[in-house]
């Protein structure tokens, strides 16, 4: 499997990468480490030498890493290396689902045979969730495929109920009845039964 660069690609961006620089900051993408283990925080920020924090973070998004150079690089500037991904031909992904940098989506390759990444164009279609309350909302998304999940709220579901929610998604058992109201209730029925049953004698 390869991710669109070749050896001298990944080379020289792994050169750049690792040498400190004086004018700007550092930005790359990598999916997955040699040992073929998914990166969790891909986008990695090598600060420029001005910087006298921690100079290299990783983070999950490009937006953060992004907001995070703006907010603590000295120069201002930044230099985005793209996908630096070493080669992963020897890795068995048959049970991973593979991720793309942002900006691009799973294409099939038909020349290939094979998914590959690339960028998003006009009038592609990004399948995820829209509703931006949802725990998994995807800002990439351009069509919503109905995987929106909430946090579910637990409580009573029965509308008869003197306790009832309706904000429940989740039915926890906490109903609770006026006893005292359902006694009346169960006399007038008796009562209505006799009254009509006394219409037929």
């Amino acid at each position: 499997m390869t991710f669109g660069h070749d050896v001298f690609q990944r080379g020289f961006a792994a050169e750049v990468l690792f040498r400190a620089s004086d004018d700007h900051a550092e930005l790359s993408y990598t999916s997955h480490f040699s040992n073929c283990i998914k990166n969790g925080n891909p986008y990695k920020v090598v600060y420029s030498s001005g910087w006298t924090g921690t100079p290299v973070q990783a983070f999950p998004t490009k937006r953060a890493a992004i907001a995070a150079i703006n907010e603590r690089e000295p120069t201002g500037n930044y230099i985005d290396l793209g996908d630096v991904t070493p080669s992963l031909d020897h890795c068995d992904f048959s049970d991973e689902e593979e991720t793309c940098p942002e900006g691009q989506v799973l294409k099939f390759n038909t020349s290939t045979d094979t998914w590959e990444c690339a960028p998003v164009e006009n009038g592609d279609d990004v399948m995820g969730c829209m509703d931006s309350d949802a725990n998994n909302y995807d800002s990439k998304a351009t069509v919503d495929d109905g995987s929106c999940k909430y946090d579910e709220t637990g409580g009573c579901m029965d509308e008869t109920a003197t306790n009832y929610n309706p904000d429940a998604t989740e039915d926890d058992s906490s109903c609770e009845y006026d006893e005292e109201g359902s006694v009346l209730n169960g006399i007038f029925l008796v009562a209505a039964v006799a009254v009509i049953g006394s219409m037929f004698i």
